[in-house]
């Protein structure tokens, strides 16, 4: 990455903008040899790392960053990044392994340091001492995947009060439409075309903030995820009486900027989950996440007999991602042609 500073012509490779270039340059200009005493502490260089990466990272993953280093990162808080080995990791690594944390979790815990660490070597010109290191082995068993199918998923709908329309259309629209929860949370009216029957997806909500507010709509998770799709006729008869509750509740016409679940302001999503809780226990239904609708979803569309093309544009995924996620639910024959491939 190339740019200038007091007029001088500046390279340096790592960086996947020109800001990041810039802002590790000036942290530590490359031609600048480092004494001792100028390798900043753990604690000091987390700090750096954040101020360069929350210019083109989301909120939600600087958030990610700022509770492993809270609650999982403290043992480097005083060491000296220079000083840091081997050994140093591998004590924390064993620490970890003691708690009930999950391997995902720690998975995500390693993540971050890594790029911590990567970070230092960039920008301090050290050796990185995690590459010696491997990251948490996976000691769990492999669990099945949970979903309801229609039976089950309309033992729970009807368990839902007739002025429980709000969380009847949200979960409704997680069964047959395949969303995020995050996903539904952002739509807005302006995304739901009743004439054609379409949904457009483009963004997406987040409580995970660092500038104080209680959530942030963003960008969605990845470029698939922008896509528009086709709503069933079910699903759109609950869009329909969920906007004209909308319009009795507050005697006028409601804004297409204005958020689906929730009007000017999206419902906080643990509402939805204390919903789902009260409801599962009501009509005993086996206990499901709330992203498992969104398997439950894939998991029908693939019963019967949609391609694994089809079933990956309409969640916002690669085709990869929808054969490593479904094999096993799919038609041998066809499990074994793609694999093949």
């Amino acid at each position: 990455m190339r740019f200038r500073i007091s007029s001088k012509q500046i390279h340096l490779s790592g960086f996947d903008t020109k800001r990041e270039a810039e802002n590790a340059y000036i942290i530590h200009p490359k031609d600048k040899q480092i004494a001792e005493k100028d390798f900043p502490t753990f604690k000091e260089l987390f700090t750096q790392f954040i101020d360069y990466k929350k210019s083109n990272i989301k909120d939600s993953t600087i958030h990610s960053y700022k509770i492993h280093y809270k609650l999982y990162l403290t043992k480097f808080h005083n060491f000296k990044i220079n000083k840091i080995n081997e050994i140093n990791i591998i004590e924390w690594q064993h620490e970890i392994n003691k708690s009930k944390l999950g391997f995902n979790t720690k998975s995500n815990i390693w993540s971050s340091l890594t790029g911590i660490l990567s970070f230092a070597t960039t920008i301090y010109k050290i050796p990185n001492p995690i590459k010696a290191v491997k990251g948490f082995r996976n000691n769990e068993p492999r669990k099945e995947m949970q979903f309801w199918a229609n039976e089950e998923f309309n033992i729970f709908i009807n368990g839902f009060n007739e002025n429980d329309i709000i969380y009847k259309t949200f979960f409704t629209c997680l069964f047959y439409l395949g969303l995020r929860k995050g996903e539904a949370l952002a739509l807005t009216w302006h995304d739901i075309d009743f004439t054609k029957a379409t949904c457009r997806i483009n963004k997406t909500y987040s409580r995970k903030t660092t500038d104080g507010n209680k959530y942030k709509i963003t960008a969605p998770k990845t470029t698939n995820s922008n896509r528009t799709i086709l709503i069933p006729d079910t699903a759109l008869k609950h869009f329909a009486n969920l906007y004209e509750h909308y319009e009795n509740m507050i005697g006028k016409e409601i804004k297409k900027e204005w958020f689906v679940f929730g009007l000017e302001n999206p419902i906080c999503e643990t509402q939805f989950d204390k919903k789902r809780d009260t409801i599962i226990k009501k009509t005993n239904v086996k206990k499901i996440r709330i992203h498992d609708l969104r398997h439950s979803h894939a998991s029908d569309l693939l019963r019967r007999g949609a391609s694994i093309m089809f079933v990956a544009k309409r969640l916002g995924n690669t085709e990869k991602q929808i054969l490593e996620t479904y094999a096993h639910q799919m038609p041998t024959e066809e499990y074994d042609i793609i694999k093949k491939l």
